[in-house]
């Protein structure tokens, strides 16, 4: 595989293995702030316990009263919001409902995983994802599609011409691959490191941490948390850390912006798997380089059960992505999830 493809994923892909899509987490952040209060302290005892504890760095720091009037504002913004980071966005010089939403995120997430079809249980004697479940089927035609014609020295190189750029605060791509690697050559957990290293992984909102086996080029102070790892209520404010606002992301010295758009830019063919198409992150992804200078000429999309208007809406937002020709060609399918898209369109995808 000589060209570069780069997969933009969105809260849609991860949705059947067990993850919230933006209003759905929107939802369930709201269910978590439904706490009562006593003066002092939470003391709700339907409320949930863990995530009432998981607040307790929060009320150490800002007091009992800030926390109660900051969880009311976030509640009530909830309530009129489709996305929690554009909330947090909007919101973002209020420093203790920032920390509060974040937090929430964390948590909320990592309960996903817990949950998750992806997830492999303490109890797992094999250790292993469960690779044939109805809801890991995209990511298994992923897998087979796109790495499973290489040998085991070959994929580890191709990697380097894959990207992903995943929206998402979930760590559902790079714990799939590292297992299905070590799933098709076991024993060999150098090879793993080296293939996920090499598969570059960008989180422009971050996520809920690092995975172990990332550990090699780990340079978060974060503590490395495994996929649907037990945390202690301590944790969730530390993990909390990793999680960026829209406006933090780009002003992050600029570099995560700028590498997102040179990988946008450098890219053959740009998939997009289960993405919304916000506005801003569009603006993350729009790439800043002369029209003739993209290399995208391919560019594939779910767009599911949306309408033609809508449709052709989102192939005049993706085009500035791609260089100009004409041969260049654009593909919203709105009857197709990830797994028809990559199964119908391998031959441009994969050059199957």
């Amino acid at each position: 595989m000589s060209e570069k493809l780069c997969f933009i994923v969105g809260a849609g892909a991860s949705k059947l293995a067990g993850f919230p899509t933006g209003d759905i987490l929107v939802e369930q952040i709201a269910d978590l702030l439904n706490l009562k209060w006593n003066n002092r302290h939470p003391a709700n005892p339907s409320a949930n316990d863990e995530f009432r504890a998981a607040l307790n760095p929060i009320f150490k720091e800002y007091g009992d009263q800030k926390v109660h009037v900051a969880i009311s504002q976030l509640r009530n913004s909830l309530e009129q919001g489709a996305s929690i980071d554009r909330i947090l966005d909007i919101n973002s010089e209020n420093e203790l409902m920032v920390a509060i939403g974040k937090l929430a995120i964390v948590y909320s997430i990592l309960k996903c995983e817990q949950f998750s079809t992806l997830n492999i249980p303490s109890d797992n004697i094999y250790n292993r994802i469960y690779f044939s479940h109805e809801n890991n089927r995209w990511y298994k035609t992923l897998w087979q599609n796109i790495f499973f014609k290489y040998d085991k020295a070959q994929l580890i190189e191709k990697a380097t011409n894959i990207k992903f750029i995943v929206f998402n605060y979930d760590r559902c791509i790079e714990h799939y691959l590292y297992n299905s690697f070590k799933n098709c050559f076991p024993d060999d957990n150098q090879a793993a490191y080296s293939f996920v290293a090499n598969l570059e992984i960008i989180h422009p909102y971050g996520a809920i941490s690092e995975l172990p086996y990332d550990g090699q080029n780990h340079t978060s102070k974060s503590p490395l948390v495994n996929f649907g790892e037990r945390t202690a209520n301590g944790m969730f404010a530390r993990l909390s850390q990793n999680i960026r606002l829209f406006t933090e992301g780009l002003e992050d010295d600029g570099k995560i912006a700028e590498r997102i758009q040179t990988i946008v830019e450098e890219s053959n063919k740009i998939i997009f798997l289960g993405f919304g198409f916000a506005d801003m992150n569009m603006k993350i992804l729009k790439p800043t380089c002369a029209p003739e200078s993209r290399q995208a000429r391919r560019i594939f999309a779910t767009a599911y059960g949306i309408s033609e208007y809508n449709r052709q809406a989102i192939i005049q937002e993706i085009k500035p992505l791609m260089r100009d020709g004409f041969d260049s060609f654009i593909e919203v399918d709105n009857t197709a999830d990830c797994k028809k898209l990559l199964e119908d369109y391998s031959a441009g995808i994969a050059g199957l």
